[in-house]
């Protein structure tokens, strides 16, 4: 495949996404998950309707993790900190969270 076609299925897949729901994991562990607005050529994504979960330290050494959640509204995630892309499962509800494999 040639990397014009690369870039054109790329460019595709990206308008695909916009507007929809994805979840952000940060390389410190929180999550940041909202509407996808658009991304810059450092990877910087733009987020509407975002919440963050960030990770509680389980005291009693469980193995599951409890999140804190906050809401943020419109932020700027740095691309520098991004670790992986989710987006939402087509058959996901309103109700659930479900996320599809990683994007990136």
């Amino acid at each position: 495949m040639s990397y014009a076609l690369e870039a054109a299925d790329l460019r595709q897949q990206i308008k695909a996404l916009l507007l929809q729901t994805i979840k952000v994991e940060l390389l410190d562990g929180r999550f940041v998950t909202g509407r996808f607005e658009c991304f810059d050529s450092d990877r910087n994504v733009i987020l509407s309707s975002a919440e963050e979960k960030a990770p509680i330290e389980s005291c009693s050494g469980d193995t599951y993790v409890q999140y804190d959640t906050r809401r943020l509204g419109l932020v700027m995630v740095p691309g520098s900190k991004i670790r992986k892309i989710f987006r939402r499962s087509p058959t996901a509800t309103a109700e659930s969270s479900s996320f599809m494999s990683c994007i990136i």
